[in-house]
């Protein structure tokens, strides 16, 4: 497709079954059981099944399925995600690097996802003999680009200062940027891409700087 980033990105759904099986192993210590019970818990059995059988659907070319199989896998992992930001923040570095970051990662892919396999459905495939995408399909693939950015947007102004979702869209982003030959589209990716990466340090300067401040000793 004319947003299908560079075989480097996908790669990501490695690190996601990496750090999912870990999680795993995380449901049989007791320190993790009231997150993973309450917080966790059939959203993840279901978004699991989904998840596999939108790859079933993906293989068999049930394109509308597929989209909408990864789109209520996208709505389950809000749900977690939601629930791990709100309502159980990380306690330890345990939390934070077994429970919280294999779902930051795992959302802002399957948004990534949802995006990609929305654009597939509805749009005709990539002509290989014609690179030049008609202006329809050019304002489509900025305007999902645009969604991916204010995606991103969201991960850094609106869940707590989330760099790792934001990073996960910007690594697309750029992938997108690196694969597509057709100049609107690969300049939008990469500017976007940019404007993000100016964000993510200007929220990781600030939160610096804060707790800087907090930590400095008032004067009597």
């Amino acid at each position: 497709t004319y947003i299908h980033p560079n075989a480097f990105v996908f790669y990501i759904w490695s690190l996601i079954h990496w750090i999912l099986g870990f999680f795993l192993v995380c449901q049989f210590i007791d320190v993790a059981n009231e997150t993973i019970v309450d917080g966790i818990s059939w959203l993840f059995v279901c978004s699991a099944l989904l998840n596999s059988a939108w790859l079933v659907l993906v293989v068999f070319d049930y394109l509308i399925l597929a989209w909408l199989a990864i789109l209520i896998v996208t709505i389950l992992l809000s749900f977690i995600y939601y629930n791990l930001t709100y309502k159980y923040p990380p306690q330890n570095r345990f939390d934070t690097y077994f429970i919280h970051l294999p779902f930051k990662i795992y959302h802002a892919w399957a948004i990534v996802i949802s995006v990609i396999s929305l654009f597939v459905a509805l749009v005709p495939d990539k002509d290989l003999e014609s690179q030049t995408p008609g202006v329809a399909i050019q304002i489509c693939s900025v305007i999902a680009l645009v969604v991916l950015d204010l995606v991103a947007m969201g991960y850094i102004y609106k869940c707590k200062g989330d760099l790792v979702g934001a990073a996960v869209i910007v690594v697309t982003l750029f992938g997108i940027a690196l694969q597509q030959d057709d100049v609107i589209v690969r300049w939008a990716s990469l500017g976007l891409g940019i404007k993000t990466v100016i964000l993510m340090i200007n929220d990781y300067i600030n939160k610096y700087c804060r707790i800087r401040e907090e930590q400095t000793p008032l004067l009597v």
